[in-house]
């Protein structure tokens, strides 16, 4: 485990990761990682494209049949 420290960025912070950390994570600049917080630890992880897609599928999927009688509705057009 390294020490770092936070670097200010406007009004943001920033934790530089090391070459070796990213080779570790298997990330490169420029890539998407997801961030999350389990009790007070930050978890890092690369964000796979197609884990990604699925997750994306999966959300427009659920909004679909949430808003379904709307989109029926709106299909349908004026009355």
């Amino acid at each position: 485990m390294a020490r770092e420290r936070l670097t200010a960025v406007g009004e943001s912070a920033a934790l530089i990761l090391s070459k070796e950390a990213l080779a570790q994570l298997g990330i490169a600049i420029g890539d998407e990682v997801e961030v999350s917080l389990l009790d007070r630890t930050l978890l890092l992880q690369p964000l796979d494209e197609a884990a990604r897609s699925q997750q994306l599928a999966t959300l427009t999927k659920s909004v679909f049949a949430r808003r379904q009688s709307a989109y029926v509705r709106l299909a349908q057009g004026p009355k």
